[in-house]
């Protein structure tokens, strides 16, 4: 490696894989029962409880235009933490670190993302990975309603 290392997570959502760096997850679950938190941005499916702390739980297949389906038990939740919150994120699979050169990160692959959630993309043997940017996954907007109905609810994340 030539440039500045980086070691991902990867996950894969409708059979495409994606990565979130791995300093920013916490841990992997299997799928439980979410409450919903009315008042919540559409994104967030709603709350569970890990070990007595409060996570929201968000669908990122509405981000990215996938079909919406049933939580399966096969399904996993990624907890991760960003700079304002620890979330939980809807996964198919999860649980592959990857090993490469910032230098390697494409970046202009992706183009400007509407959201510009997703940052670069990644060539690797198994196929291309795009990179999610976690502190951008809920807009401001979003961030602030979810923030209002967790504080309507009483629950701190």
């Amino acid at each position: 490696m030539n440039g500045s290392a980086m070691r991902l997570f990867a996950f894969t959502l409708d059979g495409r894989r994606f990565a979130l760096r791995l300093e920013a997850v916490v841990r992997v679950i299997p799928s439980v029962e979410i409450t919903p938190l009315p008042g919540a941005p559409g994104i967030v499916l709603g709350l569970i409880d890990i070990e007595g702390a409060i996570v929201a739980v968000v669908d990122v297949r509405t981000r990215f235009g996938f079909p919406v389906r049933e939580i399966g038990v096969d399904d996993r939740i990624l907890v991760a933490r960003t700079g304002r919150r620890t979330i939980g994120i809807l996964v198919d699979t999860a649980g592959e670190v990857i090993e490469a050169d910032e230098a390697d990160l494409n970046r202009d692959a992706v183009g400007s993302t509407a959201d510009g959630a997703v940052v670069g993309a990644l060539r690797t043997a198994e196929g291309i990975v795009l990179i999610h940017d976690l502190e951008k996954l809920l807009s401001i907007g979003e961030e602030r309603a979810l923030s209002s109905a967790l504080e309507r609810k009483g629950a701190q994340t």
